[in-house]
């Protein structure tokens, strides 16, 4: 503590436990990290996005919600890097922190994105520059369509946020979905998604009389 290692009394006993008394009774408030509801979408809207978005954004989105992965690492994805595996493919990009990851899509999905897109190097490409679509651009359509569709703000982000709260809420386990989420811990994946209630009927439903 730098007081106590600066400060003239430094070697007062009774300078030094009133100090110390004073820093141990600073309560630090912990972040929430917690989401409230208002910060995801249902899977009616989610379904409701899908159908109003213009082809192309349709299925970044639809892709982003099947993956549950990060815009970034959705549109850095390389065709290169796509895997054509018997059930699925598996596309592997950078995902946070500089950590390898692999994203899973379905093979209609990816013939559907591979047709409309016509990329070169990128699944997601902008063939007028050879590089993918950018981020800013699919936050714009997406928050467009989410206003005049949903009457609320949407940002690509949230495909993600909702997406593990309806595994998670559609009973799935939570380490299998911290895993699909790629976070270090289940316990941060209950921290920041344990929002889940139960209504009023599934609680009747559920009871013994």
């Amino acid at each position: 503590m730098w007081i106590l290692k600066n400060h003239p009394q430094k070697t007062d006993i009774i300078f030094r436990n009133g100090i110390e008394s004073v820093f141990r009774d600073i309560k630090v408030p912990k972040p929430n990290i917690s989401m409230t509801d208002s910060k995801f979408l249902s899977e009616k809207e989610v379904k409701i996005l899908i159908d109003k978005l213009p082809g192309k954004y349709s299925l970044i989105l639809q892709a982003l919600y099947a993956s549950g992965c990060r815009i970034s690492e959705l549109l850095s994805i390389k065709l290169k890097n796509c895997k054509i595996l018997k059930t699925h493919i598996e596309a592997k990009v950078l995902g946070k922190g500089g950590k390898e990851t692999s994203l899973i899509l379905s093979k209609v999905l990816y013939a559907k994105i591979k047709t409309q897109f016509n990329g070169d190097v990128y699944l997601f490409e902008n063939t007028n520059t050879g590089k993918p679509i950018t981020r800013q651009l699919v936050h714009r359509t997406l928050q467009k369509i989410g206003q005049s569709e949903l009457n609320r703000n949407v940002h690509p982000h949230q495909t993600r946020h909702s997406r593990i709260s309806h595994l998670l809420k559609n009973g799935k386990p939570l380490d299998a979905v911290s895993r699909f989420a790629n976070h270090f811990d289940p316990s941060f994946t209950a921290k920041v998604y344990g929002h889940n209630r139960l209504s009023s009927k599934e609680i009747l439903e559920s009871s013994i009389d």
